[in-house]
């Protein structure tokens, strides 16, 4: 019989931990095979060419970038810089890996054109795009020419004399032609939209934004309102235009707890985000959108366009400093510094980006200043409330810097009573300021105007329910609201008055562009009662008024400045005449074709009505042989042919008992 040889039996357990024993060891005896994907390494360009002794310096002011910039944390040993082995130089660019798709994305978006000092601006890659590239076919291949699609016209409306506006109300957005001849404005487009949105005109009128609160903006433009882009921000609560309409600026609202995403810049054209900030005080643009800046304790952060990056990489350190403003003509910023106990508060001019001082002034015993800048940048105004000596009361002035003269003059003006508003025309030197004893009820309402000498006092109205200035946007007209929706309509030019009338419970007043017409309207988000709008000339008289129910908001499409020149806007003022007798004679054949229309729809109401009328009698007539054998013979047409009968009944309705006691 053959021997069999024993047979072994292995657990299980131990069978597996046998395995993954001897894996590990081979792991450990070969390498892991190396990874060809590169999608992770990232192209830095344009960064300075440096030599050995200065090649850590630079890979540590690159590890400060990526993380201040765009969130991103790399070390030193992920950034590859290859050497020149002529020159003993790195080449200017660098390899840097990172660890997630997500840096790659933010990189790419945030360091992308960044400004690393004044002489070197990031040009941030893909490595896959380098591969690319590198692959190209030596062949040349005609690109394919993608059909051609005309651009929407951004001032197709400018060409129609009409103005524009947009109501927005229950679930519905509309935009109309406002046309003060015909008895109603003539609809352009409806949209229906959701619970919670808004709806604003950027700065020139050329786009037209829905916001759709918590999610995203949506821009339209062109007389087919295309969309133009969709802007993300979760969150989202309102939005602001730049000055010249090339950014946008999306935030959220104050209860948000997103402080990290609070605002975004957007490229308006290109879509493209820009940047995000956290949670602060709101971005103030210079006029031709290339700086904004924001204040923070002792300091002013001043951003540039399109980088969105500090000016000069620092912000401006000023302790004590309350307010700015910028120049709204030039690249200056007026700054008012806070003094402290015995040394004096200050007024600083500062001139971008030099960060030049071009003027400064002390203040002395200020309890709080406000600066006002008049529309074409030639005077400063500070509202300047002082302490008197006693330091038991507070006297308010007025300080105006005339900064177009070679030296800078101040004219100084002393209000007794207490100051309520101060509001500068917009088209002009003229100003109004409303002022009264403490919380009187009636205040006075004084007009002041810049003259080529010294600041001349044009008129006082006395004893006015005045609350605010609304001025028109060409100047000379105003409005003066007051308390109940009160509404006087005044002529600052002619001093005088030209009418009075109220709107209760009104929630806003807005000027049409070209100061010809005013609107007043209630909004349902302030009150649920009398909602809708009026419209008005600027001498007060009613053209359209429209209730709805659930209205919201009312908004008149804005118009980009004049391109004509200040010698072409005197030579047309000076044959005005002849202007107006042309579009009056325009108005009165547009006022005879709305005439013409509604007498010829008068003619047709009324040729309807005698149609009928025959068509009744005829019916009547052939129906008189039915009404005959319906009345058992008897024809009983004529209305007059009948008998009148008199009939008396007696009828008893109480009868009542009662003992007379003799």
């Amino acid at each position: 019989m053959a021997e069999h040889d024993d047979e072994i039996i292995i657990p299980e357990s131990e069978l597996v931990n046998d395995t993954i024993k001897e894996l590990e060891a081979q792991l450990k005896r070969e390498p892991p095979p190396f990874s060809n994907n590169l999608d992770n390494v990232i192209v830095v360009d344009c960064i300075p060419i440096v030599g050995p002794d200065k090649l850590e310096k630079l890979k540590n002011v690159l590890k400060r970038t990526f993380g201040a910039c765009a969130k991103i944390t790399i070390s030193t040993d992920k950034v590859h810089m290859p050497m020149d082995q002529n020159t003993k130089k790195t080449f200017g660019y660098a390899f840097v890996e990172l660890s997630s798709l997500d840096d790659v994305s933010n990189a790419l978006t945030f360091l992308n054109n960044y400004k690393l000092d004044k002489r070197h601006i990031l040009i941030v890659n893909r490595f896959s795009e380098f591969e690319r590239m590198d692959n190209v076919s030596e062949e040349y291949t005609p690109p394919s020419i993608p059909e051609y699609k005309p651009k929407d016209n951004l001032g197709w409306w400018l060409s129609d004399r009409r103005e524009q506006f947009g109501i927005m109300y229950a679930k519905q957005t509309e935009v109309y032609w406002h046309e003060p001849i015909k008895p109603q404005p003539e609809l352009i487009i409806k949209k229906a939209i959701s619970d919670g949105c808004l709806f604003q005109w950027s700065t020139f009128g050329s786009y037209f934004a829905l916001v759709v609160r918590g999610q995203r903006v949506i821009l339209c433009a062109g007389d087919k309102w295309s969309l133009v882009h969709n802007y993300d921000h979760h969150g989202v609560d309102s939005v602001v235009f730049s000055p010249k309409e090339q950014y946008l600026t999306t935030f959220l609202s104050d209860n948000s707890p997103m402080e990290k995403e609070f605002f975004t810049i957007w490229d308006i054209k290109s879509g493209k985000k820009l940047r995000n900030f956290a949670k602060g005080n709101f971005f103030k643009w210079s006029h031709d959108d290339k700086y904004f800046a924001r204040m923070t304790e002792g300091k002013i952060s001043m951003y540039e366009t399109p980088s969105c990056g500090l000016l000069d990489k620092k912000s401006f350190a000023i302790a004590n400093v309350e307010s700015f403003e910028w120049n709204p003509k030039k690249n200056v910023i007026s700054i008012f510094i806070r003094g402290g106990e015995n040394t004096p508060s200050f007024l600083s001019l500062i001139e971008i980006p030099s960060r030049r001082e071009v003027y400064r002034k002390s203040l002395f015993s200020v309890k709080s200043c406000t600066m006002n800048w008049q529309s074409e940048g030639r005077y400063l105004c500070l509202q300047v409330d002082r302490y008197t000596k006693s330091k038991k009361a507070i006297v308010t002035s007025f300080e105006i810097f005339n900064l177009e003269a070679k030296i800078v003059t101040t004219e100084i003006l002393l209000m007794k009573d207490s100051v309520k508003l101060f509001s500068w025309e917009p088209t002009g030197t003229r100003f109004g300021i409303i002022h009264g004893e403490g919380e009187s009820n009636l205040v006075n309402v004084s007009f002041y105007q810049m003259g080529k000498k010294k600041l001349e006092h044009k008129n006082t109205l006395e004893k006015r329910s005045a609350k605010k200035i609304f001025w028109s946007p060409r100047g000379s007209n105003l409005v003066i609201g007051g308390k109940n929706g009160s509404l006087e309509f005044y002529n600052a030019a002619m001093s005088e008055t030209m009418s009075e009338s109220d709107h209760y419970m009104v929630s806003a007043l807005k000027w049409d562009p070209t100061g010809h017409y005013v609107c007043t309207y209630v909004s349902a988000w302030k009150m649920q009662m009398e909602n809708g709008y009026t419209i008005r000339t600027f001498k007060g008289d009613v053209v359209h008024k429209v209730i709805k129910d659930q209205f919201y908001d009312f908004q008149w499409r804005p118009r980009p400045p004049t391109l004509l020149s200040k010698e072409k806007e005197a030579e047309i003022r000076s044959n005005l005449k002849k202007y107006a007798a042309k579009y009056k004679e325009e108005d009165a054949g547009l006022l005879g074709v709305i005439i013409d229309a509604k007498h010829k729809e008068q003619q047709r109401l009324l040729q309807e009505y005698a149609d009928r009328m025959k068509a009744y009698k005829e019916n009547y007539s052939q129906e008189r042989e039915e009404r005959i054998r319906l009345r058992d013979g008897a024809l009983s047409d004529d209305e007059n042919d009948y008998e009148e009968i008199e009939h008396f009944e007696e009828r008893v309705v109480d009868e009542q008992e009662e003992e007379i006691l003799a």
